[in-house]
Order: structure tokens, then C-alpha cells, then sequence
């Protein structure tokens, strides 16, 4: 099950050392600002295919602009046996915490 989290657990979660950080964003999104230690895979542009190469067994903290798009990379990911699996609330727009470009 996909479990929307705040800032506050966003954040603790990065510190976790399973935790892999994905921007599904498009790449020029991306490129204007992201949280620090993400991937980019525009989930619109098919790049979520890669998620057959991640691993499944690791926490995967999903987001995008406003949270939508993270929330269809979710079911997706969800729906390839990824069990852990959490989007930010909000997306980077209401991302209080530190960003980098």
C-alpha cells in the first residue's frame, strides 16, 4: 500500500540507508531544483520502465511538482511487487526542506 507522507517523514526517511529518492518529474524540471539525492524518472516519458533495474526490496520516496504524477509512479511501481513505497504530500512545491539545482 502507498502511504502519503508529510515533510516532517519525507525527511526523516532520506536519512534511512535503504531509502532510494525519486524525482518522476520531466528532466527540465528537474534540472531547476530537486531534492538532494534523487533520481530522475519522468514518469510521463516511459523512464519509469526503469524501475524493472531497482530494487525491490528497498524504500522508494516518490515525488514530483504537486504530487499527482509521483502518486501514478507509485501504483506503478506498486503494481511491479515494490512494497515499500511512500509519496511526498504536496510534491516539491511544498517542500519545506533544502534543494538543490
Amino acid at each position: 500500500m502507498i502511504q502519503q507522507i508529510n515533510n516532517s517523514q519525507f525527511r526523516q526517511m532520506m536519512t534511512q540507508s535503504d531509502s532510494v529518492i525519486l524525482d518522476v518529474r520531466t528532466a527540465e524540471e528537474y534540472k531547476e531544483g530537486r531534492i538532494p539525492r534523487s533520481i530522475n524518472l519522468d514518469v510521463m516519458s516511459g523512464a519509469i520502465d526503469m524501475a524493472n533495474h531497482l530494487d525491490p526490496n528497498q524504500t522508494y520516496l516518490v515525488y514530483c511538482r504537486s504530487g499527482n504524477r509521483s502518486m501514478v509512479a507509485a501504483y506503478i511501481l506498486e503494481s511491479k511487487g515494490f512494497s515499500k513505497v511512500h509519496n511526498l504530500k504536496g510534491g516539491i512545491i511544498g517542500w519545506d526542506g533544502q534543494v538543490e539545482s
